[in-house]
């Protein structure tokens, strides 16, 4: 397998795994600094939001900012979104709050940025091949 295409499919795993992995642990974090239930579902909610309405515009950006850079762009984007939360458990009140919708709204940018550069790079290097890249 090229390197090319084990990247795209390490990526997306790694993407799917931001996702999921967060869920079980932001929810007793957030419920021991004192957040509501519903706003612990709110911030974990902006994630798909920002993912829904970001692909409609970086699909539209796409062929001006590049699928390459649009590519490297999702991994600082989720980076810093990972990062922001790693510091979730030292903070307090209000900077805690806005620090969890930031990072899980960056990794939800982050994460759109993958697949939508990634689909379309896929798709134009191996036109025979795309459902093996993607699935």
């Amino acid at each position: 397998m090229e390197l090319k295409k084990f990247s795209l499919i390490l990526s997306y795993f790694l993407q799917n795994t931001i996702f999921t992995f967060s869920s079980p642990f932001f929810p007793v974090l957030a419920h021991e600094k004192g957040l509501a239930l519903w706003l612990i579902g709110i911030v974990l909610a902006s994630f798909a939001l920002v993912s829904a309405i970001g692909s409609t515009i970086i699909g539209d950006k796409l062929e001006s900012i590049g699928r390459r850079c649009a590519y490297m762009l999702s991994g600082i984007l989720t980076g810093l979104g990972v990062l922001s939360w790693a510091v979730l458990p030292y903070l307090d009140g209000d900077i805690f709050l806005a620090a969890s919708f930031v990072g899980r709204m960056l990794q939800g940018l982050g994460t759109t940025f993958t697949l939508v550069a990634g689909f379309s790079i896929a798709a134009s290097e191996y036109p025979d091949d795309v459902a093996n890249v993607l699935s």
